[in-house]
């Protein structure tokens, strides 16, 4: 299956290139060395430091403060040398050959369950687009007709399941029952993959033992919650809008490579292709826990597979809009690795290497305070938790800022306590008496760095930018010419739902009317909607608000693909920082 990339002139003016298109290139070996050193470094201090903690500055005639308070910095040092252990080599990478020589039969699975049909559209549509020939199943666990229609008409086939059991496992499960396939590729129902998403994951399927290939998840709205400055800066070129840091960059980007050491690197839920034999060989994807994805790689690896990371961003998703959506998201996969540990602990269990078992654990993490407690009394409680989808798209129709995380509050509320005593000994207005001044006075401005974090964290999570999502879709900045109505028009923002327009003044406003967008070597695209609102932008000109109206799936699909794919246009068509000996096909 083929299709064409956009004309280089769209590409420019569409939105920039978000970092992590091609392998990254291997760390110098003076780089690697210096880190390394500094690693080695480093740790040997702590054991040094943990020495004398322990054998010179521990009071035990007050142990239950010294002897806690001792294990949180041995616990700190365990990190600290894991994270060590687990990065001492990110470049390590497994052989991949000519995707086009794998034989057997691809699927590329789409999971959804409540998603709009302004979030699945650009997913189904690049889906269908992949090079190399397979079949698009659309796994509607909300048996809707209208999902039914989009995936027909997009080219994609639809399957809904009779029940609901077991939440995205058991949908993936029930697929695996009805479709033939040697290979599947299961996309998030928010995840828009590359055109070259097969070609370049299938290659590494020439060794027979391998059961996964994991992709990293990287996410195109760069305003969202987990972005640095997400929004902050409106007046920010598109370039540095572009190179904005998430969240989650240093798990998929540095992290996860780390484990090609051992060929163990995990199933994230999206962006990976399986082999199916391998699944069918431990039963299926993981049922019982709501984390599937690392509870199905365990048992992969306790049967002997092995898994491989390819460090190229092939699909881009939803970022968590807001705090809410967040905290759900962390809770979620807290609580499935609290299930994890105590039906499959990776420490103890069989089948596993050295490699396979470490497990890794500043403002963010006060952030995940509150799941992550709560997800941790499920170690102790033995409760089944539900799955719970993490909302995409429009989730409210306010900008309420959200609450503030009763453990973030009860931080300040002690934090203020203990200063205002802390305080109050200094003027000796309390009966306490600091034998060490200097330590007591240390430990006061830790806290104050500590309460500082705390602080951001809480006006991030109040922040009315990061307040429930109004729109359906994410909107992209573009520059394109267009008619709204007939009248010569710039099209300055586009989303699957709506435009914002600039037009010349001294013409008449329709409510009603068409928009025609021209891609520059491209058919136009029309869609027909309703003007929303207007005003002045200052210049002369007119801003126009304009809706799409339902339905117009075949202009949608082409506007996702002009939206989304001008990434996939800019991704190299060879494989240059791959080893020598590897071979990928042209993207031509």
């Amino acid at each position: 299956m083929s299709h064409h990339a956009p004309n280089a002139s769209v590409v420019g003016w569409l939105r920039p290139n978000i970092p992590g298109r091609g392998l990254p290139a291997p760390e110098s070996p003076v780089r690697q060395w210096a880190i390394r050193s500094i690693a080695v470094l480093a740790l040997t201090v702590t054991v040094v430091y943990l020495v004398w903690r322990a054998g010179w500055t521990l009071a035990l005639d007050v142990w239950w403060v010294s002897v806690p308070l001792l294990v949180f910095e041995v616990h700190a040092a365990i990190g600290l040398a894991l994270f060590t252990f687990s990065l001492w080599d990110i470049d390590r990478r497994p052989a991949t050959h000519d995707a086009s020589t794998i034989p057997g039969r691809v699927a590329v699975l789409v999971p959804t369950y409540n998603e709009g049909l302004e979030v699945l559209t650009p997913t189904i549509a690049a889906a269908v687009a992949m090079r190399l020939n397979h079949e698009t199943w659309v796994l509607d666990d909300g048996a809707r007709p209208d999902v039914e229609r989009l995936a027909t008409e997009l080219g994609a086939r639809y399957l809904a399941r009779p029940t609901h059991e077991h939440a995205k496992a058991g949908n993936l499960n029930h697929a695996l029952g009805v479709i033939d396939a040697d290979f599947i590729a299961v996309l998030d129902a928010d995840h828009v993959a590359s055109p070259d998403f097969l070609v370049r994951t299938l290659g590494y399927f020439d060794d027979p033992r391998l059961a996964l290939v994991q992709t990293p998840q990287d996410f195109y709205n760069v305003d969202s919650f987990e972005h640095e400055g997400g929004g902050v800066n409106r007046a920010a070129t598109d370039s540095a809008r572009s190179e904005r840091f998430h969240e989650q960059a240093l798990f998929y980007r540095i992290l996860q490579p780390g484990k090609n050491r051992w060929g163990g690197a995990f199933w994230c839920g999206t962006g990976a292709v399986v082999r199916v034999a391998a699944l069918r060989e431990v039963g299926g994807v993981a049922t019982d826990t709501i984390t599937e994805d690392i509870h199905t790689t365990i048992r992969l690896h306790r049967r002997g597979w092995r898994t491989a990371y390819h460090n190229e961003v092939l699909a881009r998703g939803l970022a968590a809009s807001d705090a809410a959506t967040y905290q759900l998201q962390r809770h979620r996969w807290g609580t499935g690795a609290m299930q994890v540990l105590r039906k499959e602990n990776p420490m103890i269990v069989a089948g596993l290497s050295l490699g396979h078992r470490p497990i890794l654990s500043i403002m963010f993490e006060f952030v995940r305070m509150t799941p992550q407690l709560l997800a941790t009394l499920t170690l102790l409680t033995n409760t089944r938790a539900a799955f719970q989808v993490s909302p995409k798209g429009r989730t409210g129709d306010g900008r309420r800022p959200n609450r503030v995380p009763r453990p973030l509050a009860a931080v300040l509320v002690a934090s203020a306590c203990a200063a205002a005593w802390y305080a109050a000994t200094l003027m000796g207005a309390s009966p306490t008496v600091y034998g060490n001044a200097w330590a007591v006075h240390a430990a006061f401005g830790w806290m104050l760095v500590n309460v500082s974090l705390v602080w951001l964290a809480i006006r991030r999570i109040r922040s009315s930018h990061y307040a429930a999502e109004r729109r359906a879709s994410v909107r992209f900045e573009t520059n394109l010419q267009g008619r709204l109505g007939g009248i010569e028009a710039q099209v300055r923002d586009l989303s699957l739902t709506g435009a914002r327009i600039e037009l010349p003044t001294g013409h008449a406003m329709t409510l009603a009317t068409r928009l025609v967008v021209i891609p520059a070597g491209e058919p136009p695209i029309e869609l027909d909607g309703t003007v929303q609102s207007s005003f002045s932008a200052g210049n002369g000109r007119i801003m126009a608000g304009f809706e799409f109206d339902p339905g117009q799936t075949p202009g949608r699909a082409r506007l996702a693909r002009l939206l989304f794919e001008e990434r996939a246009a800019r991704l190299p068509t060879t494989v240059g920082a791959l080893p020598a000996a590897t071979t990928v096909p042209s993207a031509a």
